[in-house]
């Protein structure tokens, strides 16, 4: 469920070119939200109409279970599967953009190797951010078992929001605001950070020990990327 609703945030790391700016960005994510649960509400309701709740189980594709279940016609399944199949490309390669930006972005602001921060400005693209990422993705696929990838994948994406959360608490500490106010905060931020948690902590071993190991390496990584800058530019002002 929580899977199903992810990727909303993409939108945010495109935030400088949607018209109208970083508003109108975050309106974007919260129609994008209520317009898809709208659907996932209607997709759910028909599935129970089809079929009787009992005879649901754990199933990876429960809408095809359904059709079939009520005898549907072979072009509805033709036209479910392609359908499918071209939401998940679209979610995939926006995620693959998403992670490319990103990845950009840490580059310029950490000083990075200078090959990862090229950005190509007539494209609107960071080429080798974007190929790492791709290539990431790629090698996932063939990672083995999708659940604890999944686990992974959802791991590091409601760590990132946990984060997101606190720096906004930080910078409203500081007086700063953006051009979107969050409603009813703090209380929307703590309520969402509880609840991410508490998710976080029902995933399996394996997902909480590999995203563990990683935090514990970035994290590594960064402080070292951070003192040799600091070093060369002491270097830089000493005569």
């Amino acid at each position: 469920m929580f899977f199903a609703y992810t990727g909303f945030q993409v939108i945010t790391s495109f935030a400088d070119d949607v018209k109208g700016g970083p508003k109108n960005a975050a309106k974007a994510v919260v129609l994008s939200v209520l317009i898809s649960m709208i659907f996932y509400v209607m997709v759910a309701l028909s599935m129970i109409f089809l079929v009787p709740v009992k005879e649901f189980n754990v199933n990876a594709d429960p809408l095809s279970f359904a059709l079939a279940y009520s005898h549907a016609p072979a072009w509805i399944h033709i036209a479910v599967d392609v359908g499918g199949m071209i939401a998940t490309t679209s979610a995939t390669l926006a995620m693959i953009l998403a992670s490319g930006r990103t990845l950009y972005q840490i580059s310029v602001d950490m000083k990075l190797p200078k090959f990862l921060s090229k950005y190509n400005e007539k494209k609107d693209v960071a080429p080798v951010a974007t190929l790492i990422s791709s290539t990431i993705a790629f090698i996932t696929f063939f990672a083995g078992n999708v659940y604890v990838i999944a686990s992974i994948s959802n791991f590091g994406l409601m760590f990132s929001f946990i984060m997101s959360n606190l720096a906004l608490l930080h910078f409203r500490r500081k007086g700063m605001s953006g051009s979107y106010r969050m409603p009813m905060f703090p209380f929307t931020i703590a309520a969402s950070t509880l609840m991410l948690i508490s998710l976080i902590l029902g995933f399996p071993r394996e997902a909480l020990t590999i995203n563990i190991i990683i935090i514990i390496l970035v994290l590594l990584v960064s402080y070292i990327l951070k003192d040799m800058r600091e070093k060369e530019i002491v270097r830089q002002i000493k005569p």
